[in-house]
Parts: structure tokens; C-alpha cells; sequence
């Protein structure tokens, strides 16, 4: 019997909270990406200690890491990371840098998604918002 669609989303679901009561003793949170799925499933995962600043707490994937370490050459403060800004009506939090992505390096959530944009667009709306941040 294969699986579905609607079970492998609450599978999802289910290890994502069962995974993070275990790496909670941790300081760690889970994410778990792609899924295959037929007559088996397969998911990949990554496990991440959480970090705390001024604009609350958030995980320190290898793409926080990689935001803090280039923020100054960015000419923004390292502080900017999980900072929201209010653009165009929208919400944006800065999750991150991608440093084998040169178009869309930087990583958001938009309203909650994950949104990709490049450094000028991220320096527009931070700038627009909070020009403290700039160094």
C-alpha cells in the first residue's frame, strides 16, 4: 500500500513535534525537508541549536551563520538577523544568507513563508524601516 499525499503532511507534522520535544533537552530544533514517498518514505532532516537577540530567538542553521559572518561586509550590523521589517505590507524576518546562490543569496520568511531576494532588495526594506542598522 503506498502512501499519500495527506498522510505523508501529517507525518510531517508529527515528527516535526516529536523531534523537537527530544532536541528541546538540546537547545536545538529540527527541520525536515524533502520527503519521498511510495511504497516506502524517506525524509532528510537537520537538527540546529537556537540562538536568542533582541528580536527574539531563532536557529543558528549554517545560514544564520553564514549572515552574521558576512553582515559587516553587507555594511548592515550582525544584529539584523531575525529582525522583522514591515515592506510594501508585508512582514519580512531575515533567516539567512546562501552562499551558493549569487542572484538571491539572502533568506526571509515573507508573511510566514520562506522567500528568497538579493542584497539590494534586503537593504531597501531594512533601510527603509531601520536605518540603525546600518553600520
Amino acid at each position: 500500500m503506498r502512501y499519500t499525499e495527506t498522510q505523508v503532511e501529517q507525518i510531517r507534522v508529527e515528527l516535526t513535534e516529536a523531534m523537537n520535544k527530544v532536541l528541546a533537552k538540546y537547545d536545538s530544533k529540527v527541520n525536515i525537508g524533502s520527503i519521498t514517498y511510495g511504497e516506502t518514505l524517506s525524509a532528510k532532516f537537520t537538527a540546529a541549536r537556537t540562538s536568542e537577540n533582541e528580536h527574539g530567538e531563532y536557529t543558528n542553521t549554517k545560514e544564520a551563520i553564514e549572515f552574521k559572518r558576512r553582515a559587516k561586509g553587507l555594511g548592515l550590523k550582525e544584529n539584523v538577523l531575525n529582525e522583522k521589517c514591515h515592506y510594501n505590507g508585508d512582514v519580512y524576518v531575515v533567516q539567512g544568507y546562501k552562499s551558493r546562490s549569487r542572484k538571491y543569496p539572502i533568506m526571509f520568511r515573507k508573511n510566514g513563508d520562506p522567500y528568497v531576494a538579493s542584497v539590494e532588495f534586503m537593504k531597501t526594506f531594512v533601510r527603509a524601516e531601520r536605518p540603525e542598522l546600518f553600520l
